[in-house]
């Protein structure tokens, strides 16, 4: 795990490395949160480049909405809000997302053939799509991401996700 801590600018984030085990089918697993942070509407932006990678996106506390695949940062466009647990598919173009004053939240970055493998839901079915959680993620994957949740500390629920993932 690494660690950078807040600046009166960016909030803290954590990243974790998968462990060996899972590190074919997991990226990274991101965390962040603006808890306390009392930030302005301009620093609660967060931009996400295209790519093929696959994410699960658990929000702890508050809430983020989403704006179309290429929309940029601007505040008139039209945003989708992201439900607690979401999963997002690969993306042709970046995509811009505007969080509330106080969310917490972890990103899980899966390579898109490994979510293939976990879900059976062919990646390009979620290309450019945010969607539910619960619409596509099978029991045993939905309910490691729900013990994320009810871990209490991140780190701890972390390495139970990672400890749950394995037998996947």
């Amino acid at each position: 795990m690494s660690s950078i801590h807040a600046s009166p600018r960016f909030s803290p984030v954590r990243s974790w490395l998968p462990p060996w085990g899972l590190s074919a089918c997991v990226r990274a697993v991101m965390w962040r949160s603006t808890v306390g942070m009392d930030l302005t509407e301009s620093q609660r932006w967060g931009h996400y480049p295209a790519g093929p990678v696959c994410t699960i996106s658990v929000l702890f506390q508050g809430s983020c909405d989403v704006l179309a695949a290429g929309a940029g940062s601007d505040p008139f466009s039209e945003r989708q809000p992201a439900p607690r647990m979401s999963v997002m598919g690969p993306h042709s173009s970046p995509r811009s997302a505007f969080y509330g004053p106080d969310v917490e939240g972890v990103m899980l970055i899966f390579y898109p053939d490994a979510l293939w493998a976990m879900t059976g839901v062919p990646p390009q079915t979620l290309g450019d799509q945010v969607v539910d959680a619960h619409s596509v993620l099978p029991p045993a994957l939905l309910g490691a991401c729900q013990r994320l949740c009810e871990a209490g500390d991140v780190d701890l629920g972390v390495q139970r996700l990672f400890a749950d993932l394995l037998p996947l």
